[in-house]
């Protein structure tokens, strides 16, 4: 579904329309040809239908008053879209985005709305990207945040490296887990297991984003790396 912005004419559209799947970037706005995904039923694909499909369940159970709540959250907070233009989720939109968003890393569904803000980002001081140790180092190495509370959601894409030094979309979910400071995080055997081993010439994307108990996403700390062979 495309997102269509009009004035004289159209004058922006982000998302997928007609074969077609218009964005931006430095350079402006472009359009290329949607391709379907090689293999379309993964195992992270069907769990994360699998939890879509129950998530209308557990709003219904929820009480009028929670449901109350979530819809007086979502009538509070406005959100921009790729267009720049406001808009307001309503409340089983915020529901559904917060299940989701701690269902895929093993987090309970909440059943009341967001009472705090969202996190603030995490501070990571380096990423590594290597083949030092037993399987390699996919790592993210953070000091400054306890995680008193929250979730760490580690995203992790891979490419070969052209100079990009900045990957928007294909970020995959790595490892999810409330970590104490001054520790690394490591999820090089979930990368293997979606992309193989890394080798030369490959440069990673690193996301790291902190996610409190009620699902609300902190913005990500990200950075890229080289990989290395030592």
């Amino acid at each position: 579904m495309a997102i269509i912005k009009c004035g004289g004419g159209v004058t922006g559209i982000r998302g997928m329309l007609g074969g077609n799947v218009f964005s931006a970037n430095i350079n402006g706005q472009y359009a290329r040809t949607w391709t379907p995904s090689h293999n379309p039923k993964t195992l992270s694909q069907t769990v994360n239908r699998m939890y879509a499909g129950t998530i209308p369940t557990l709003w219904h159970n929820l009480s009028d008053g929670q449901r109350t709540d979530w819809n007086d959250y979502g009538k509070a907070h406005v959100l921009t879209n790729p267009l720049n233009e406001l808009y307001k989720r309503n409340g089983f939109q915020w529901f559904f985005h917060c299940c989701q968003n701690l269902m895929v890393v093993g987090g309970t569904p909440p059943t009341d709305a967001p009472t705090d803000p969202a996190p603030a980002t995490i501070d990571c001081t380096t990423a590594d990207y290597d083949d030092g140790g037993l399987l390699g180092h996919v790592v993210l190495n953070f000091t400054e945040h306890a995680f008193d509370g929250v979730w760490l959601v580690f995203l992790f894409y891979p490419k070969v490296s052209t100079g990009a030094m900045s990957c928007p979309s294909n970020y995959a979910l790595l490892r999810g887990d409330n970590s104490p400071a001054g520790t690394s995080v490591n999820g090089v055997i979930k990368h293997n297991q979606i992309w193989g081993i890394a080798q030369v010439g490959w440069r990673g994307f690193f996301r790291a984003i902190t996610m409190d108990y009620f699902g609300l996403r902190s913005a990500p700390w990200a950075t890229s790396a080289d990989f290395a062979a030592i």
